[in-house]
């Protein structure tokens, strides 16, 4: 399986690790073990990860929660073989991104 990030989601992770690495000097890394680790969960095969959600205009995507770091990786199945990641969202917000 292969995972690829939207232009939205590269930003996304750029500054959420970038906030992450000044705001958290105690685990200035754990951001970017979070983001890691969840791709190499989403590129295992039969691997089913996260919860549905449907998108504004009705398309199916998926929520994964990155527990420590309290963000949650919005992706979606574009085929058999390809994740896409459309953004990346603080769990803490009380809204959802529009997608």
């Amino acid at each position: 399986m292969k995972v690829v990030f939207s232009e939205r989601a590269g930003r996304d992770v750029d500054r959420i690790d970038a906030w992450w690495r000044h705001n958290r000097p105690a685990a200035p890394d754990l951001f970017a073990h979070e983001i890691t680790d969840a791709v190499s969960r989403l590129e295992t095969p039969g691997a089913i990860l996260g919860i549905e959600k449907r998108s504004r205009r009705g398309t199916v995507l998926f929520r994964l929660l990155l527990e420590r770091t309290e963000q949650h990786v919005y992706f979606r199945r574009d085929n058999p073989s390809l994740i896409t990641v459309l953004c990346v969202w603080g769990a803490r917000r009380r809204r959802e991104p529009k997608l």
